[in-house]
């Protein structure tokens, strides 16, 4: 066999071959450069973490040699009460005081920052709330104060007002921004009553006292009210942002019960409706309506419900609007009114829920077939904003060829029974190749029956006959 020649590529190949010695080298020294990289890494972090730790101890440091504020020093489970559920307590605390709590859970200590009434308002409700969790806050009543306002409650109603597990109390300093406890005064006696002590703004405080007012008169009628009035008058004690001279008041307007469930409506959504329009804080005590606020509000409140009051009685409405800044008005044609309202008016109140507003139709236009449609609100941009809402509703209404809100509900139904009678045709077909299947085996299982039947023979049967003939045989009379 002739040898094959050896080119000079091929001694190049031999002589690039590394030797395995050689391999096992680079591979220990790469080996080693990543280990001592990912040292240098660790260390890195390890200084960084340090530097951190570090700067916070020095900032904590620094709080407890220099606290912004008032400094309170506090335990595990009073910095637990006081922060409360997702630190809804803190933030009430602030909300109600006006100044910033800055809270540190590690050194167990509650910066109070603000100006000398608000540290010493937020001060004082931080010991309020550390009173109740062990037992009653005790409140000097005696002295007359800006921030507070105290409701009689019966004891008969306190569980009522407060709710399960205070879920009422909380739920009114939610809504209101208040801090509100029933409270103990050593300077007065125990009666038949508790005093509800509540605490925030001038506005808040009217807001959630006659709240609670309106729920005792529910539970206990005649409390608060007598002769078409209430009993005691409101006291309104302004605060210092508040101001002395201002209009600030309240007013009162007896309802009969057709016309306090009206203006009540379905949940209180109707009363909730006149008061976001109005901005004027408006609750019923019995049937007694109090609208309580600046003097603008109050009028424009008292206008809303007394027109509320006559659309429940007049099929039309004509009301005057001159010289009034809180309306406006828009000409809406007669074949769209339908759709704007809605059935039973249900898409103008929705309207009203998301604008604030309160709207109704004034009338015709004259020498026209378009209807006036009034936007009253408080807030112009609220009322611009419903005002928008109903002019594009009446273009795309036009834009479809006029179709009337009760055209559109008719065939909306016709869809609707369309549709119910295609899914009765599908669940037909789908029941029919069901039964299919299912007869299919009951024939082939009733040939089997068939099959063993026939197994038992006539036999059987011509027993049974025979038998059944024997037994039918009379017996032979006797004479």
């Amino acid at each position: 066999m002739p040898s094959r020649s050896v080119s000079p590529m091929d001694y190049d190949r031999k002589s690039s071959r590394r030797s395995p010695d050689a391999v096992d080298e680079d591979r220990d020294r790469r080996r080693d450069d990543r280990e001592e990289d990912r040292e240098d890494r660790d260390r890195r972090r390890d200084a960084g973490r340090d530097d951190r730790r570090a700067r916070s101890e020095e900032r904590s440091d620094d709080r407890r040699r220099k606290p912004r504020g008032d400094l309170m020093t506090m335990s595990n489970e009073e910095v637990a009460f006081i922060l409360g559920r997702g630190g809804s307590t803190k933030r009430k605390i602030e909300n109600v005081s006006g100044a910033s709590l800055d809270l540190d859970e590690r050194a167990l200590e509650l910066d109070i920052v603000g100006t000398a009434t608000q540290r010493a308002r937020a001060k004082e409700y931080v010991n309020f709330i550390l009173d109740q969790r062990t037992g009653d806050v005790n409140i000097d009543l005696s002295v007359s104060r800006p921030d507070l306002t105290v409701v009689e409650i019966p004891e008969e109603c306190v569980g009522f007002v407060m709710g399960r597990q205070g879920s009422v109390l909380r739920g009114l300093e939610e809504e209101w921004g208040t801090l509100m406890f029933f409270a103990k005064s050593r300077q007065t006696k125990s009666g038949p009553t508790e005093k509800l002590a509540i605490f925030g703004s001038r506005r808040g405080r009217r807001g959630a006292e006659l709240k609670v007012m309106s729920a005792v008169e529910h539970k206990n009628p005649g409390f608060f009210t007598a002769n078409n009035e209430l009993k005691h008058p409101l006291k309104d004690v302004p605060s210092e942002e508040d101001g002395e001279d201002d209009d600030w008041g309240y007013e009162t307007r007896q309802l009969g019960e057709d016309e306090f469930s009206y203006a009540l409506g379905a949940k209180g959504s109707t009363r909730k409706k006149l008061a976001a329009a109005s901005g004027c804080i408006l609750e019923f005590v019995g049937t007694l309506a109090v609208m309580s606020g600046d003097a603008k509000s109050r009028a424009r409140c008292h206008d809303y419900l007394s027109w509320l009051l006559l659309q429940r009685t007049s099929p039309r409405m004509e009301v005057d609007i001159t010289g009034r800044d809180d309306v406006i008005t828009i000409h809406v044609p007669s074949e769209c009114m339908g759709m704007i309202t809605g059935r039973r008016g249900e898409a103008l109140r929705q309207l009203e829920k998301e604008t604030r507003t309160f709207c109704f139709s004034n009338g015709t236009v004259p020498d026209t077939k378009d209807e006036y449609l009034l936007i009253f609100g408080a807030d112009k941009r609220r009322c611009q904003e419903a005002k928008e809402i109903v002019m594009e509703r009446v273009r795309r209404d036009q834009a479809r060829g006029g179709l009337s809100y009760r055209n559109e509900q008719r065939y909306r139904r016709d869809d609707r029974r369309d549709d119910r009678r295609d899914d009765r045709r599908d669940d037909r077909r789908r029941d029919d190749r069901g039964r299919r299947d299912d007869r299919g085996s009951r024939d082939y299982d009733r040939g089997g029956r068939d099959y063993d039947r026939g197994g038992r023979g006539r036999d059987d049967r011509s027993g049974r006959d025979y038998d059944r003939r024997a037994r039918s045989r009379s017996p032979a009379r006797r004479y």
